[in-house]
């Protein structure tokens, strides 16, 4: 059964020629400067069990402040997927942000969903700041 070590939000995730995680700015907050916002890349690292890389199942789950899910496999258009070993690491591309909130991600692995980490997301404009 697959369990997660940890899990982070990051600008760029990548693996360096020794295959270690390397993340650039590691983050669990979006001050954005208004809202809808669309988040053009962002890399999402998990170190987990070694998954079956063939698996179907393996699934990224992104999770709305409305509860909307947008559920991202391998070959999905907004997400890049490496498998190394026991790391995950997800490539996302145009996130869409629609509301202020916590937005909440899992990893579902045949049928088990796994939490991994939430982004609290702000607009500068609802709080009077300058964009």
């Amino acid at each position: 059964m697959l369990t997660v070590e940890w899990a982070f939000l990051c600008e760029h995730a990548f693996l360096d020629r020794s295959h270690r995680p390397c993340l650039i700015s590691i983050t669990d907050r979006y001050a954005v400067p208004s809202m809808p916002f669309v988040i053009a890349h962002v890399g999402l690292a998990i170190k987990a069990g070694t998954p079956d890389p063939s698996s179907p199942a393996l699934l990224l789950r992104f999770i709305t402040p409305t509860g909307q899910r947008i559920d991202m496999g391998q070959g999905h258009p907004m997400a890049g997927l490496e498998i190394a070993g026991e790391y995950l690491l997800f490539h996302l591309r145009n996130l869409p942000l629609e509301t202020e909130g916590v937005y909440r991600f899992m990893l579902l692995a045949n049928g088990v969903e796994h939490p991994l980490t939430e982004v609290s997301v702000v607009s500068r404009a609802s709080q009077g700041r300058p964009q």
